[in-house]
């Protein structure tokens, strides 16, 4: 992928996410019902947060001229967003369970709490999941699939990579342990 389709490829997925931030900031109602917001509106709060935090990262990679830097930068923000998912998914996992057990021992007080506290956690894991996703089909079009070593950017031009370790290997020891 040359730096031209990358950068058109990221730009098209920052406007995306920019629709989505003025879409989330306008559908959500001002109003609120007591001091609890309605189900919805937190909802939408969730996807706007995501998707702001999305861009705010987005709109540091785009400045990177070197793109490799930029896809690795993409690369680090995709695994955040993909543990996340995992952190969340284990999260509501555990609330559902607290809420099929509350609810089978007629704890209703406790089901509606439970299931209260798992509406942002539902909406915030959908909304992740959904930017993980972004960013996987924004990686498709690369060829570079492992992040790069730090220090390792200033090689990019001449194509080598530099590996650093910290193991030594005594190679004569291990010749005279196989004689």
């Amino acid at each position: 992928m040359t730096a031209d389709t990358f950068k058109s490829k990221l730009s098209k997925l920052i406007n995306k996410s920019r629709k989505a931030i003025r879409l989330y900031s306008t559908v959500s109602s001002p109003r609120s019902r007591g001091k609890e917001k309605p189900y919805a509106d937190i909802q939408l709060e969730q996807w706007r947060e995501t998707n702001e935090d999305l861009l705010n990262n987005l709109m540091q990679i785009i400045k990177n001229t070197n793109m490799r830097k930029a896809i690795n930068d993409i690369l680090i923000i995709r695994n955040r967003y993909a543990d996340m998912v995992g952190k969340l998914d284990f999260k509501i996992k555990h609330f559902h369970k607290e809420l099929v057990s509350s609810s089978v021992s007629s704890d209703f007080v406790k089901a509606a709490k439970v299931s209260g506290d798992l509406v942002p956690l539902k909406a915030k894991y959908d909304a992740v999941k959904a930017v993980a996703q972004e960013l996987d089909d924004l990686l498709s079009y690369t060829t570079i699939k492992t992040p790069i070593l730090p220090g390792s950017e200033d090689n990019e031009e001449s194509g080598n990579l530099k590996v650093k370790s910290t193991k030594i290997i005594d190679f004569a020891s291990k010749k005279k342990a196989i004689s």
